[in-house]
């Protein structure tokens, strides 16, 4: 994943379902909104350990949030016009996303664990 894919996929975890400013971020992570924003805009690549500290904020992985399938969860968006908009204030909407990006991730883990299953049947049967 190039530094500005993992950038942008930080930008929009924030924008799209927390609807979080930079100034937050920062201020959670101890570091000023520049440095920040050198992250999203792909300037600066962050490290494992800062990386963690962000999806922390977000209270998800650091997996989970370099693998999110954005049209996925834009597809799946109910209240598309707020939602993918950066207009939420409600913190029911925001539930109602983290909610909705959980099962989209469940639904993924299912696909890839029966994608393994098929291919250690193909494996076996070859041995």
């Amino acid at each position: 994943m190039t530094d500005k894919n993992i950038g942008r996929k930080i930008k929009f975890v924030r924008t799209k379902l927390f609807d979080y400013t930079q100034d937050y971020m920062a201020q959670k992570l101890s570091i000023s909104q520049n440095a920040y924003c050198k992250i999203e805009n792909g300037q600066v690549q962050p490290n494992y350990e800062r990386l963690q500290q962000i999806a922390d904020v977000f209270e998800m992985s650091v997996e989970d949030m370099l693998h999110i399938n954005e049209k996925i969860v834009q597809k799946n968006c109910n209240n598309s016009a707020s939602a993918l908009y950066g207009v939420m204030h409600n913190h029911d909407n925001i539930n109602a996303l983290k909610k909705i990006y959980e099962q989209l991730l469940q639904e993924q883990k299912e696909k890839y664990e029966a994608q393994i299953e098929v291919l250690n049947i193909k494996l076996n049967s070859k041995k």
